[in-house]
């Protein structure tokens, strides 16, 4: 039997264990890391295997010994200053970013990072009480049960280049791996605790600090006494920014320029079929439909993403394609609730002090609730639409509409479709959208009054299979199925 031990010796490194975890457990959507430090240059090294990741979560553990010290004469015990946990944290990676090897590599993962922190899809935190020196790493599916495979390893290895193994001077590392749902599911609860106490990393500060770092490295200096706030005009001098600038604002062109390539719909359905067979032809009718409509073309983001409409964005938005309608639990929102409410609902509305921490609790969890039904709407809709010829543009291939259906002899024009939950969440995209097609709306409820909006469904052949009570009983059983 062999050892759920490893180092990072002969070639089986923390990095090498990323790497099959990622590669071969393709339901993983959920990556969470606990860690004494975070290095930018161990991001780098690790963000190849999280494409396919929606949100990072990495949690860093600031040396608070080092800062009782400073506050020692203060009579602090515990730091309970949050700006100075942001500031602490901020600066090991703007240094970070200034010692690292500067090469096209690292200007690449440079501009990644950003990108990652402005879309959220990593999110930084960390604990200005608790003296973290854990190193965990959580892998976890959509569907989170005792059934599905998962992951945690926990060990010596920080999230840097040393940590990870990712060179010949590599610190020795001892970690374990563990794949019992038990166990990752202990892991996972620990994290979700320390995670609610643990202080906001905030995208502004954070892309700030990176975008100021590079400009003191294009000037050779390395002193971080400035501010973590850049000045604008010195930033907006620099070819960082020109590049920086230039990247942001071609997600927002329209893609009219770039053609997709002559056989787009050939090489869509083939690499459909490796990865779900039963959606290729949908998956080849949408990239059909985008190759005569590049506008509508969603562009995928960071450093080395590929051009709309090559072979390698057909290729890689297939995977999205397919993951997107991967079973997906609700989570309430990781926000710290503000203490203030407390005194509110105590004070104006008279609840008592003993149900406020329930209230809040029960607040997040419908938040997140509410946060779901738009994707549930989608998913009900799919269920009963695709069988009658639509296909859902799962994974936000496409702006503005959510259902297309190919032409048929009787129709001879593509039908498009954005559907809303309610009549006040419009998609402010849609206007800015011109495809020679109409794009039917539909929403299902009404924010002012009660009733849902069934009845006038766009597609009058599907009216009588859709309904509330069916919309109801889909995601009772869908919910139900995140269970088994």
């Amino acid at each position: 039997m062999s050892t759920k031990f490893f180092t990072n010796q002969d070639n089986n490194s923390l990095l090498k264990k990323f790497e099959g975890v990622f590669t071969n457990i393709d339901s993983i959507r959920h990556f969470d890391a606990l860690v004494g430090y975070f290095r930018t240059s161990g991001y780098f090294k690790v963000r190849a295997f999280l494409d396919k990741i929606p949100r990072i979560r990495i949690l860093v553990g600031i040396n608070v010994d080092l800062l009782i010290k400073k506050y020692h004469d203060k009579g602090q015990l515990y730091l309970d200053n949050p700006d100075e946990t942001k500031a602490d944290f901020l600066e090991e990676i703007i240094k970070n970013i200034q010692e690292a090897d500067y090469d096209e590599v690292t200007e690449k993962g440079i501009f990644q990072f950003i990108d990652d922190l402005i879309s959220g899809k990593i999110e930084l935190r960390a604990h200005p009480k608790k003296k973290i020196h854990a190193k965990v790493y959580i892998f976890r599916p959509a569907s989170f049960n005792e059934y599905a495979p998962c992951e945690v390893i926990t060990g010596s290895s920080n999230l840097t280049d040393a940590g990870l193994g990712a060179n010949p001077e590599s610190n020795y590392e001892f970690n374990v791996s563990l794949r019992d749902y038990e166990d990752v599911k202990f892991a996972t609860e620990e994290f979700e605790k320390l995670w609610n106490e643990s202080v906001p990393i905030l995208h502004a500060e954070a892309e700030a600090g990176v975008q100021g770092a590079l400009t003191n490295r294009r000037r050779g200096g390395a002193s971080l006494a400035a501010p973590v706030a850049v000045n604008p005009e010195k930033w907006a001098k620099t070819k960082f920014c020109a590049g920086w600038h230039q990247r942001q604002s071609s997600h927002l062109k329209s893609t009219t320029t770039m053609p997709f390539v002559t056989n787009a719909e050939t090489i869509a359905h083939a690499e459909m079929r490796q990865i779900n067979p039963d959606l290729a032809d949908k998956y080849a009718n949408l990239i059909r439909f985008l190759a005569a409509h590049p506008d509508a073309a969603s562009a995928m983001r960071g450093a080395s993403a590929p051009s709309t409409g090559s072979a390698e964005y057909i290729r890689k938005q297939a995977a999205a394609f397919s993951s997107a309608r991967d079973l997906r639990a609700p989570q309430p929102p990781a926000t710290i609730p503000d203490d203030m409410v407390s005194v509110i609902l105590v004070s104006y509305f008279g609840i008592a002090q003993t149900d406020v921490e329930r209230i809040k609790r029960e607040h997040l969890l419908s938040m997140g609730a509410e946060n779901m039904v738009g994707d549930l709407l989608e998913r009900y809709l799919a269920s009963v639409l695709e069988p009658k010829g639509w296909i859902w543009c799962s994974g936000s291939m496409v702006k503005a509409v959510d259902f297309i259906k190919p032409p048929s002899e009787s129709v001879g024009a593509w039908r498009l479709l954005q559907v809303k939950n309610r009549d006040n969440s419009e998609n402010s995209s849609s206007s800015a959208i011109r495809l020679g097609t109409a794009i039917e709306k539909w929403h299902r409820s009404f924010s002012r009054r009660e009733g849902s909006n069934w009845a006038a469904f766009p597609d009058v052949a599907l009216r009588s299979d859709l309904s509330e009570n069916g919309f109801k009983t889909f995601v009772r059983n869908y919910l139900q199925s995140l269970h088994r």
